[in-house]
């Protein structure tokens, strides 16, 4: 009984580090992505920046239009992925009868997780408009 038990856990663990594993590498694509959607923006508008910078536009603004743009981004992202990743977890725990908990905190630092990840995909893009 203590070697199935040991067994169990030991597939658990297995199990998660590979969904762990999962999850680091769409948050990496998803950056990626971010980044290529914030960089296409910044280079389709490259002669907009370029009249705006020499009629006085601050460059922190231009920075801060394109930066924007890529959190709203990921805040759409989020919005829409935060519930169905809730839904994928009820489906696993009735599914598997794995006891799966889902607390607000780990919602809240997965989000922050994200949202650092966006902000940094679309920064440097972001940054690249305004030179």
């Amino acid at each position: 009984m203590a070697q199935r038990e040991a067994e169990f856990g030991r597939d658990v663990i297995r199990t998660s580090t590979a969904v762990a594993a999962g999850g680091l590498l769409a948050l990496l694509l998803s950056a990626i992505g971010l980044y290529a959607v914030v960089s296409l923006g910044v280079g389709q508008r490259t002669r907009e920046n370029g009249i705006r910078t020499p009629l006085g536009a601050h460059p922190g603004r231009v920075v801060r239009m394109f930066f924007a743009r890529g959190l709203v981004l990921s805040a759409i992202g989020l919005i829409l992925g935060l519930p169905l990743s809730m839904l994928v977890m009820r489906f696993i725990d009735g599914t598997l009868n794995w006891p799966l908990a889902y607390p607000p905190v780990l919602g809240a630092a997965i989000g922050t997780v994200v949202h650092l990840g966006a902000s940094a995909a679309g920064w440097v893009p972001a940054l690249g408009a305004s030179t």
